[in-house]
């Protein structure tokens, strides 16, 4: 999988970029989760579905399992010498494909984006190219008049449509001081 990894040190630019997206319908925010962890500590977000499916052991019981599709995001990060932070990023989605089915059960398509970066506190990091298209096609018509012969065609539609779209992950790293307990 290709995917781009970028750095917007603007980061009112960002928001202000974002809310113009959504305006427009042209972009929407899915989530916006924060996290918190320790320096070299791993850290990760997890969101989605679990599929179940009904399977049969070899004694002929039927038990229920489950087939995971999700997005998740982990994140590793290291405060350097400098004050910098650098991350080790890994960004997975799992989507269920019901074009491929096995007797009931979807394939899951999966995508994965594994990067390290380094980054001043603050700054956004922004990862790119996990691609989704969809095609769908569609027969709209005026009922029982779209079913008559050699007249039907005056009554129906045919709608035929190509979506593609780009799951952008934005990621701004801040180093929290730790609080100084107060002597009393």
């Amino acid at each position: 999988m290709e995917f781009l990894v970028g750095n917007i040190p603007n980061t009112k630019y960002l928001r202000v970029k974002l809310s113009a997206l959504e305006e427009s319908g042209e972009g929407r925010v899915i989530s916006s989760p924060r996290i918190t962890t320790l320096d070299h500590r791993e850290a990760y977000i997890e969101q989605g579905l679990r599929i179940p499916y009904l399977k049969i052991t070899e004694e002929g019981t039927v038990t229920t399992e489950f087939i995971e599709a999700n997005l998740k995001l982990t994140v590793t990060p290291h405060v350097t010498a400098d004050g910098h932070i650098k991350m080790e990023i890994k960004a997975s989605k799992d989507t269920p494909d019901w074009s491929h089915t096995v007797s009931g059960v979807p394939a899951i398509d999966k995508k994965e984006a594994k990067t390290e970066v380094l980054v001043k506190d603050g700054e956004v990091v922004v990862i790119g190219g996990v691609y989704s298209y969809e095609k769908s096609e569609g027969l709209h018509g005026v009922p029982l008049f779209h079913k008559i012969p050699l007249l039907g065609w005056l009554f129906k539609k045919k709608n035929k449509g190509n979506t593609k779209k780009e799951l952008l992950i934005f990621i701004a790293p801040h180093v929290v001081q730790p609080r100084r307990v107060l002597s009393s």
